[in-house]
């Protein structure tokens, strides 16, 4: 799964004017979030277009449109511990059904476990199960850390910190977890989570208690309050224990902002330890998860926990503070949100893939390494680099994962020859393009002794008006050829002179095989 980190909404030519044909796709996505408390799915519409404007292949998301919210489903459990797998499957069938959408209409999408949901025995189970009842997915089990960079999109966090150019900090608060992210102009730069929510306590009816969560019991005891299963929770008892745990998010708020070391309860109950980079310069905060939607006074329903009662202490702890909140453009439905508009991507004619018998792949997880291509590509370093993202996205070592890379550098060559570069350096340029051709032809044939013979080398080459050196330029690429092939090597050739190549590159090499 890969959080897009570049949308354009600005207004252009739509489908069905003159040129559109094969720059827009249109996909049908859904989401669907199974946490502690609460589960959920939206269908969206999703508008792309290909960024032909900088002569790439790749898709980007230019609009998103919601077009069903289902209803919210208290999570159902099979006893005090394991999630009814059952009981969610009938309620994701029931939801399709009236939202008329069949399986074969979902184009792509994403299954989100979150909260304490994620640490129950039957988690991979349902993220099988959502996925055969779903259609088309990037199928995710996710921890506190991916949890916390959804809810930021799906919040409207990581859009208000963009359009403003702020740093924002999003607070989702759900049912067994609080998700923190900084973003930073844009860009996640933090995440941590902290065991505080408003379902580590649930009561029926007659507020008798039916479920305890680990979080809750401490919370509970530091109030000065024993609970267990089968006892009546005293509104006031309700009130003091989300009263503690409003008095812990405020420390990892005054954390955020002032720098503040939280107490010893508030410590324990981190699930993730923040990156030491605190104090930050917040200029907004977005509160959104389902305790949002008391914070902001939109729900005045209970549903047997303590929600309502964070809610209220929460906005008082947040009002004496001196912070700018926006209100959150998703509360509850954040996540939902997150996964069902902001999980996809849509590559063009880039992909290669060496054994295409290898797909489909079905509930592989991706991370993205961070790397700074200016520093090379020594081994070492890219292999810790990509176990620090294993830990980030945490996802177990030994099972299979898609790694991303984003290419940051600046390719090897640039300028135009007769201007910023002379034919050695042209040479140069043309035998390197020339390489990476000897490279595909590898990787797609398994080995070279299948060539048969090189037929023909097409090669560009940026340059000046006045320069008409191309044929000396692209020499570079064709000895190459013959030092690698022998007499087979030998082919027919056109060197061409143009005022440009994308990218600023100085020569781009076309080059036709014949193969066994």
């Amino acid at each position: 799964m890969h959080l897009l980190d570049e949308d354009d909404f600005e207004e252009e030519e739509k489908p069905g004017e003159p040129g559109w044909e094969g720059d827009y796709v249109q996909l049908k996505s859904v989401g669907i979030d199974i946490g502690t408390s609460t589960s959920h799915l939206v269908f969206s519409h999703l508008h792309m277009r290909r960024q032909s404007a900088t002569l790439s292949s790749r898709f980007a998301i230019r609009a998103r449109q919601i077009l069903y919210e289902s209803d919210i489903l208290l999570t159902p459990y099979d006893g005090s511990s394991l999630i009814d797998v059952q009981g969610l499957a009938g309620f994701i069938s029931e939801e399709y059904s009236r939202a008329g959408v069949r399986l074969g209409d979902i184009d792509i999408g994403a299954v989100i476990l979150t909260g304490e949901a994620v640490k129950k025995e039957n988690a991979r189970a349902i993220g099988d199960m959502m996925a055969r009842h779903g259609g088309q997915f990037v199928c995710v089990t996710a921890g506190p850390k991916l949890e916390s960079v959804i809810a930021a999109y799906g919040s409207g966090a990581v859009a208000l910190s963009t359009k403003n150019n702020w740093v924002v900090l999003n607070m989702d608060v759900g049912g067994g977890t609080t998700k923190f992210s900084v973003v930073d102009r844009g860009k996640v730069v933090d995440v941590f989570s902290a065991e505080i929510g408003g379902r580590l306590l649930a009561y029926d009816e007659q507020r008798r208690l039916i479920r305890i969560e680990d979080a809750g019991e401490r919370l509970a005891k530091a109030a000065g309050i024993s609970v267990t299963i089968g006892m009546m929770l005293a509104e006031n008892d309700a009130d003091a224990i989300a009263a503690l745990e409003a008095d812990c998010l405020a420390e990892l708020l005054h954390m955020v902002v002032k720098g503040d070391g939280p107490s010893g309860l508030t410590k324990s109950l981190l699930i993730d330890p923040p990156a030491p980079v605190y104090p930050q310069p917040i200029d907004a905060i977005v509160v959104s998860g389902g305790v949002s939607e008391y914070v902001d006074g939109l729900q005045q329903e209970t549903f047997g926990d303590l929600g309502a009662n964070l809610g209220t202490e929460l906005r008082e702890r947040i009002t004496g503070m001196d912070l700018s909140r926006v209100s959150a453009v998703e509360g509850i439905r954040a996540t939902v949100i997150g996964a069902s508009q902001f999980t996809v991507q849509l590559s063009g004619s880039t992909i290669f893939i060496s054994n295409p018998g290898l797909l489909p792949l079905r509930n592989i997880q991706a991370c993205r390494p961070s790397r700074n291509w200016d520093k090379g590509c020594e081994m070492e370093d890219i292999r810790n680099e990509v176990e620090q993202a294993l830990s980030y996205y945490e996802i177990p070592v030994d099972q299979p994962v898609g790694l991303v890379f984003r290419w940051e550098g600046e390719p090897a060559y640039v300028g135009r020859l007769g201007a910023e570069l002379d034919v050695s350096q042209g040479q140069a340029a043309a035998r390197l393009a020339m390489v990476n051709c000897i490279a595909q032809l590898k990787s797609h044939l398994g080995s070279l002794d299948r060539v048969r013979r090189i037929v023909k080398v097409l090669g560009f080459v940026a340059c000046t008006d006045d320069f008409d050196q191309q044929p000396f330029v692209v020499n570079g690429g064709s000895e190459l050829l013959e030092q690698v092939f022998g007499v087979i090597g030998r082919h027919a050739r056109s060197a061409v002179g143009t005022n440009m190549l994308p990218f600023g590159i100085p020569v781009e090499i076309e080059l036709i095989a014949e193969v066994e």
